[in-house]
């Protein structure tokens, strides 16, 4: 059975699940066999962790932008983020053993950034993880594209949640103000007050998308942060778009039905 992490954030894995039926009943005509556990986070530990050294957030979670946080433990602009590092993982801890428990023996979490605490959490354990960023890369590499523009949390750009892509040949660009980035994340997520379900929000959020990569000499963008899903029918109107959580939609369903598509 395949256990997802949830929660993180609540929209992105209401579509990845949206997303997986369909593509399950699509190829099976069967609805898949899966348990999402939804996780929360605490509003202070989610804007440190869309900000990265980006910004920074006070006890009440504000970003601030001056890359510090306050003594409870956190961020700071030279990337000391021990204290939301051992948070992380104590909480996707609590996640794995829910789905453990439960008789799941795959796991998959619809978030790019906390990818990177997953993996080693998940040794020793009987669960075998479906990695959503190796799957992008995959796709990516599938595509022929060389080039990338990374839109993520300022926590991936941080610590190059896409460096592997470099294995295959694929440059990882950064755009030329992540604190733009940042800001598009928050309203996607909805922790910016606003919403993107708004059909004119939707349209301002992808033009925000546009200028974010705009000038950049790359083949097209990756969306590396799951929220953003929402921008990549737009996107796609303009420039390639490699989406990270439609990547793990296709190798989730692959692993709950045995019949992926032959690769090119």
């Amino acid at each position: 059975m395949l256990g997802v992490i949830g929660g993180v954030g609540p929209v992105a894995t209401i579509e990845f699940y949206r997303l997986l039926v369909a593509e399950v009943q699509a190829r099976t005509g069967a609805w898949p066999d899966l348990l999402v556990h939804s996780q929360p986070m605490p509003m202070r530990l989610v804007h440190a962790v869309l900000a990265g050294s980006a910004g920074a957030v006070d006890s009440a979670g504000n970003v601030d932008g001056a890359g510090n946080v306050d003594g409870a433990g956190n961020v700071d602009g030279a990337g000391n983020d021990a204290g939301i590092d051992a948070e992380v993982d104590a909480l996707l801890v609590t996640a794995l053993d829910t789905l453990e428990r439960a008789g799941c023996d795959l796991v998959a979490m619809p978030c790019n950034t906390f990818h990177r605490h997953l993996r080693p959490l998940l040794a020793g354990r009987n669960l075998k993880l479906i990695d959503m960023v190796n799957e992008t890369i995959d796709a990516a590499a599938a595509r022929g594209l060389r080039r990338l523009v990374l839109l993520a949390t300022g926590t991936s750009v941080d610590h190059e949640a896409y460096a592997a892509a470099r294995l295959r040949g694929i440059e990882i660009l950064r755009p030329a103000d992540q604190s733009h980035v940042v800001a598009l994340v928050e309203r996607c997520v909805g922790t910016s007050g606003s919403t993107h379900r708004d059909p004119l929000d939707l349209a301002a959020a992808v033009s925000s998308a546009e200028l974010a990569v705009a000038g950049a000499d790359a083949d097209g963008v990756l969306l590396g942060c799951t929220d953003l899903t929402v921008l990549r029918d737009g996107l796609a109107r303009v420039t390639p778009v490699v989406d990270s959580l439609t990547c793990l939609v296709a190798a989730c369903a692959d692993a709950l039905t045995d019949t992926a598509p032959p690769r090119a």
